[in-house]
């Protein structure tokens, strides 16, 4: 997967669980927990991956190296003069601009918006000094260091909290105050001001940046909705804490506002709509905490730093190196990729593009940095670095180069702070010299299922280097000692299956591979 796929897959599996339990969390009477959970989803979304997760394991692959080389320098190899082809990579660009495009288009509705809407806030008249008298009470109640500025409208709105350039405002429908007894209009006035203790209005611009983000998701809309009907279940129990013995009067404050309601424009935090009023008169009977416990505070922190920054990705593959050393076939893709992939390039049409495109390149693959390795190119490699992000977002040529057999493509991680060094690490040990000379390691490859049986453990320590010293001679466990200085590696190998076959009586398959010591 490119890096933004496997974050946005991550990203949606881990926001439905989270919402799925929010919404489940709501449903059995804890809105506050359900709404913290929500949250958490929406924040999801637009949370960059800090680390990734091994969570897809990757099937073990056999390659066959070419022929030994030494480091060298960076030098250009002769590349293809043909063009990237577009149907290769047009359509990913196509993709990425839509997607572009609807955010940007999302951000400037929301943008107009919330201007609109300071606009006619502005326009509104002040509250009478009474409910503003009381608001200053109420807040100091509530541990607000101040009241929002209440404004009255004429129009048939639900009461709310509207963030504006100039801070927040309280819009009370003119209608609605003239109606409600003073104790109903107080816990309507403690309702608002409890989005405000709550932070419900800063939780609007999570929603906005979200939406923004995955404006053709589904899934976006449907926690915005349960977000905001949790918001109003956790302000439903501010009221039936700051004022028990009110419930009736707030439950008249609710049925008054269906009267009234017309949509909570989406910067806004406020009553209604009521769509649940049943359900929220049924919970005044018997209300939730209004706070998280300590408890819940440290899971919802542990959820926020252990699961929103992670990205899940597939786990290495486990590389096994095949003793024949004259492959006249394949070039093989290693790194940062989600599975290492040998490739028939004998038809001579086989870029380094077209090779990440059948490996598939992980999460923390760094693409402006891979690396070709070409073992053979006047007696030493060739080492050349390749910025194929660069290569894909300008539609260059000049070094998406015809692969030839024996090559290695090495996909650098972001981590790797020297991609050219750490491929020919990484690629070195993979090649097989052909003849095993005195000074070179050698071990082998020994499949984990015989060293996991009973009585043949000590085969694992063939994995381990061995350094052929003046004696031409390894150490080969049930055996002894065995010369294969001068030795092929294929020969080398015969030697020892043949003689642990005959202790073991079964046919074993050890691979051995020779380098030169480093």
């Amino acid at each position: 997967m490119t890096d933004w796929v496997s974050w946005g897959a991550s990203s949606l599996v881990i926001a439905t669980a989270l919402g799925a339990a929010g919404w489940l969390t709501a449903r059995r009477g804890h809105p506050t927990i359900g709404h913290a959970l929500i949250a958490l989803a929406l924040l999801e979304l637009v949370t960059p991956p800090l680390w990734s997760i091994p969570l897809f394991p990757t099937v073990p692959v056999i390659i066959e190296p070419g022929a030994a080389f030494r480091a060298a320098a960076d030098v250009v190899l002769p590349h293809s003069t043909g063009s990237v082809d577009p149907a290769a990579v047009a359509w990913t660009s196509w993709i990425a601009l839509a997607w572009l495009l609807g955010t940007l288009v999302t951000l400037s509705v929301h943008t107009s918006r919330f201007l609109r809407l300071g606009r006619r806030v502005a326009s509104m008249r002040p509250a009478p000094a009474a409910i503003t008298s009381e608001l200053d009470v109420l807040a100091r109640r509530l541990g607000l260091r101040r009241a929002p500025a209440a404004r009255v409208v004429e129009a048939n709105v639900a009461p709310m909290i509207c963030p504006t350039t100039r801070g927040l405002r309280l819009v009370l429908p003119a209608r609605l105050l003239a109606t409600l007894s003073p104790e109903a209009r107080t816990t309507v006035l403690i309702h608002e001001l409890a989005h405000v203790r709550r932070g419900d209005w800063a939780v609007r611009f999570l929603e906005t940046a979200a939406v923004a983000v995955w404006w053709w998701m589904p899934l976006v809309f449907w926690l915005r909705r349960e977000l905001r009907r949790t918001e109003e279940l956790c302000c439903d129990a501010w009221v039936a804490s700051e004022m028990p013995r009110a419930r009736e009067s707030y439950a008249e404050a609710l049925v008054a506002t269906t009267a009234l309601v017309e949509r909570v424009p989406s910067p806004a935090s406020g009553l209604g709509p009521v769509e649940e009023l049943e359900q929220r008169i049924e919970m005044l009977q018997n209300p939730s905490p209004r706070t998280i416990g300590r408890a819940g505070r440290v899971a919802l922190l542990a959820v926020l730093v252990g699961v929103l920054p992670v990205v899940a990705c597939h786990s290495p593959a486990e590389v096994s190196v095949a003793a024949p050393s004259n492959d006249d076939r394949h070039a093989f893709v290693m790194g940062a990729v989600e599975e290492d992939r040998r490739i028939d390039v004998t038809a001579g049409d086989c870029t380094v593009l077209d090779a990440l495109s059948a490996a598939k390149t992980t999460a923390d693959a760094d693409r402006s940095r891979v690396v070709l390795v070409r073992p053979e190119h006047e007696g030493s490699p060739v080492l050349l670095t390749i910025d194929v992000e660069s290569m894909l977002r300008t539609g260059a040529t000049e070094r998406n180069v015809l692969l030839q057999p024996r090559d290695i493509v090495y996909v650098a991680r972001h981590s790797d702070r020297n991609p050219m060094l750490d491929a020919s690490q990484f690629t070195r040990p993979l090649i097989n010299k052909s003849t095993i000379e005195k000074g070179d390691d050698v071990r082998c490859l020994v499949e984990p299922s015989l060293t996991e049986r009973s009585g043949m453990e000590l085969l694992e320590e063939l994995k381990r280097p061995q350094r052929i010293g003046e004696e031409g001679t390894i150490l080969v466990p049930y055996v002894g000692s065995l010369k294969v200085d001068g030795l092929t590696t294929t020969a080398a190998t015969e030697l020892i299956n043949e003689r642990l076959g005959e202790f073991f009586a079964i046919d074993l398959h050890v691979q051995v591979r020779a380098s030169e010591a480093r």
